[in-house]
C-alpha cells in the first residue's frame, strides 16, 4: 500500500515538473518574442480572421451564389455561416488575450501570466477548432451544391 502511494506521489511530481517546465518554456518564448505572442497564436489569429471574413462575405451574399443564398433551402447554410462567424469571434477574442501587454517593466511576469492563460484556454481553443472543422466540412457540402447555381 505504501509502495502504491509512493508511486502515485512520484507520478504527480513528474507531471508537475513537466507542466512547470512547459510553462517556463512558453514564458521564455513570449518574453523573447518581438510580437508579444508565440508563432502558433499568430497562425491561429491569421487563419481564423480569414475564415471569419470569408463567412461574413458569403453571409452578406457577396458572391455569384446569390440565387442559392436567397433560396429557402439555403437556410441551413446561412445558419452554418452564422455559427462559423460566432465561433471565429470567440476564438479570436481568446487569441487576443494571448498577447503580452506592452513590453516594459515586469516583462517576465506578464509573459508568465499569458503563458498560464494559454494553458488554461487550450481546451477551449481546441474545442472551438474542432467545432469549426465540423462546420467547415458541412459548409463544403453546401458550397458544392451552390456550384450548380454559379
Amino acid at each position: 500500500m505504501v509502495t502504491l502511494a509512493a508511486l502515485g506521489l512520484a507520478g504527480n511530481i513528474v507531471q508537475f515538473v513537466q507542466f512547470a517546465s512547459q510553462l517556463m518554456k512558453n514564458t521564455r518564448r513570449l518574453r523573447k518574442s518581438t510580437t508579444g505572442c508565440i508563432a502558433e497564436v499568430l497562425e491561429l489569429e491569421a487563419l481564423y480572421e480569414q475564415l471569419y471574413d470569408l463567412s461574413a462575405k458569403l453571409g452578406a451574399g457577396q458572391s455569384a451564389a446569390i440565387p442559392y443564398l436567397s433560396n429557402p433551402d439555403a437556410a441551413p447554410f446561412r445558419r452554418l455561416l452564422d455559427l462559423c462567424r460566432k465561433d471565429c469571434e470567440k476564438l479570436l477574442a481568446i487569441v487576443a488575450k494571448l498577447r503580452v501587454p506592452q513590453q516594459g517593466s515586469n516583462e517576465t511576469w506578464k509573459s508568465f501570466r499569458v503563458a498560464l492563460l494559454a494553458y488554461w484556454k487550450n481546451d477551449e481553443i481546441k474545442e472551438l477548432e474542432t467545432r469549426l472543422e465540423k462546420t467547415q466540412a458541412a459548409m463544403t457540402l453546401h458550397v458544392c451544391a451552390m456550384a450548380k447555381y454559379v
